[in-house]
């Protein structure tokens, strides 16, 4: 018999799709054709059509007519971690306020531990530093700058002590620092390590009165700092002002300096190339002048000025030749202080004048100082900077200034001291603090001299 067979697709009364056999026109056993009657209506061709475009699109899979969802969206990627960054406090007893990186700033009041508001990616790096220190105290940082890992950072330390009495600290600010190795010093010691920009504090505090003289020690690697407004004098306030100025050193350029030794003079000024002028005071153990020379330039380091206060002679070693691929520092300055350039004798209403030759030792006259009264005796400080004379009349000690080239003496206004009718006789010890005055039957004397007047 012959039948063909094609497949269609039926509409259940469940509302699936079956698979089922249909007979075209073809004979049967008695050879009479059948046609079977596949569809009974409009309703159901357009029932079988939608499940035949079901089947082609894939939908029949589902078993129950919907889309199976698609892969899952990869997620965005992670933010990178965050450490904290801080460390503890000893010995405060004020507040102060620190910054991270030259912000963030952290206000401290207690002992203990601390911790900046800002995390820091990891990677980053940070830089920890005092801001404002706490009133009559020094708060140095320790361990206080570097990069983050892989955890926070806990190990800054903070370490602060309060000042003597009647002292003051020496601080200021650095800029335009990128290099790692700077090295200040303070009155050619009291060394501290400046590993960023932002303020610094000498951990040594300087009595009033005294003077403070900042310089570099040791330069960051290729860069040159230069100090401004470094040096004074103390009065009765912290100084805040010294500023450290940094910048990329120029190709194929190299400082020229040295070392310093025997200054405890002020004003001496130092040359390269009979120019770019430096002063040096003492007790500098170094120098360094600001510009730097092309290599296979020459240089030639000169005395422009020697110091004052004492009077002393500073001579040059080693001072000239040509640069090549690395810094200069073998140029040394020798300050030897001069003492006894000039003489004095006490006469009766006048001080006589005399210059001392370094030589011979023979004196000269350079004229005399008229005075009031019968003068006793006369004495010099050990700096040589000033003259003291007694006057027996008056019963009173008076001092008189010194002029360091010329020796001339100048009456200092105000300075004299009453110390009775009958006094005889003036000394000034080794120090220069205390000066004693005789006078008949008893000792006398005048405590901590003024460095600056008497």
């Amino acid at each position: 018999m012959g039948v063909s067979v094609s497949g269609a697709y039926l509409l259940s009364t469940a509302g699936r799709c079956a698979s089922v056999a249909a007979y075209s026109n073809s004979p049967n056993e008695s050879g009479v054709p059948v046609t079977i009657t596949l569809f009974r209506s409009v309703r159901m061709l357009s029932a079988i059509l939608v499940c035949l475009i079901a089947a082609a699109c894939g939908g029949g899979g589902g078993g129950n007519g919907t889309t199976p969802p698609g892969p899952p969206t990869p997620p965005g990627d992670p933010a990178p971690p965050a450490y904290t960054i801080g460390g503890t406090v000893s010995g405060l007893a004020g507040t102060m306020v620190l910054q991270n990186n030259l912000g963030d700033d952290l206000t401290v009041s207690m002992n203990g531990a601390f911790q900046f508001s800002i995390p820091i990616a990891g990677g980053a790096s940070y830089s920890v530093s005092v801001k404002t220190q706490p009133a009559n105290q020094v708060c140095q940082v320790v361990g206080g700058s570097g990069t983050t890992a892989a955890s926070n950072i806990t190990s800054i330390v903070l370490t602060c002590s309060t000042n003597a009495a009647n002292t003051f600290s020496v601080s200021g600010q650095v800029s335009g620092l990128t290099g790692s190795g700077l090295l200040l010093q303070n009155n050619a010691g009291d060394d501290l390590s400046v590993p960023a920009n932002g303020p610094f504090t000498f951990p040594t505090t300087i009595a009033a009165g005294g003077s403070y003289a900042v310089t570099v020690k040791t330069q960051p690697v290729g860069q040159t700092c230069v100090v401004n407004t470094g040096t004074g004098s103390i009065t009765t306030v912290n100084i805040t002002n010294v500023a450290i100025a940094c910048a990329a050193n120029p190709p194929g350029t190299h400082s020229i300096g040295g070392s310093v030794i025997g200054l405890v003079g002020s004003g001496l000024v130092l040359q390269n190339n009979a120019g770019d002028d430096l002063t040096v005071n003492g007790p500098a153990a170094t120098f360094a002048f600001q510009t730097r020379v092309v290599s296979g330039n020459s240089y030639a380091v000169t005395v422009l000025k020697q110091p004052t206060n004492p009077v002393q002679s500073c001579t040059v070693a080693n001072g000239s030749g040509m640069v090549s691929d690395a810094d200069v520092t073998a140029p040394t300055i020798n300050c030897v202080t001069q003492f006894a350039r000039f003489g004095y004798v006490a006469n009766s209403a006048s001080v006589s004048m005399f210059t001392i030759d370094s030589g011979t030792g023979q004196w000269r006259n350079r004229g005399y100082v008229q005075t009031v009264g019968n003068l006793g005796s006369l004495s010099l400080d050990p700096s040589g900077r000033f003259a003291y004379v007694e006057t027996r009349t008056t019963g009173t000690i008076s001092a008189y200034s010194i002029d360091p080239v010329t020796g001339a003496l100048t009456e200092v206004t105000g300075s004299q001291l009453a110390i009775g009718s009958t006094a005889h006789s003036v000394i000034v010890d080794p120090t220069g603090k205390f000066m004693y005055a005789a006078a008949k039957g008893l000792w006398a004397h005048h405590d901590k001299l003024d460095a600056n007047v008497v």
